[in-house]
């Protein structure tokens, strides 16, 4: 019984780190909604701001690019961060930002957006989903 133990403890520590390592690489969320016609909101957390230096917004139609915004994150001397988007600054918890963008494209059929993190190593992180209609 005690070699059935040590192989299932073993295990279990295996599964426990394999999970450990899998969620260290989930660095940011976020959904993205029609609000009107023309008006986009994007709920975004960062769970690891190390690094994150730029954040690109795709707008995508069948996987053609509509319009990219990018806005940078920066930590200053006060230990706050602030975000800068569509020369526009303000104040943010990276674990709760909402950005807004404006696009008029008209009707769309599959419209998606891919969500890229740039850090200050030039380095990406790709997301992609459908924007949630109105």
């Amino acid at each position: 019984m005690t070699m059935k133990k040590t192989i299932a403890t073993i295990i279990l520590w295996i599964a426990f780190i394999g999970v450990s390592h899998a969620q260290e690489g989930t660095l940011f969320d976020y959904q993205i909604q029609k609000l009107d016609s023309v008006n986009y909101e994007m709920q975004f957390q960062l769970f690891n701001t190390a690094n994150v230096q730029f954040i690109e917004v795709k707008f995508l139609e069948q996987g053609n690019e509509l319009a990219m915004n990018v806005a940078s994150l920066n930590q200053k001397k006060d230990g706050k961060f602030y975000l800068s988007c569509d020369g526009d600054e303000k104040m943010v918890s990276p674990g709760e930002m909402t950005m807004n963008f404006t696009h008029d494209f008209g009707m769309l059929q599959e419209h998606s957006v891919m969500v890229r993190l740039l850090d200050k190593d030039f380095n990406l992180i790709d997301s992609y989903q459908k924007v949630i209609e109105y």
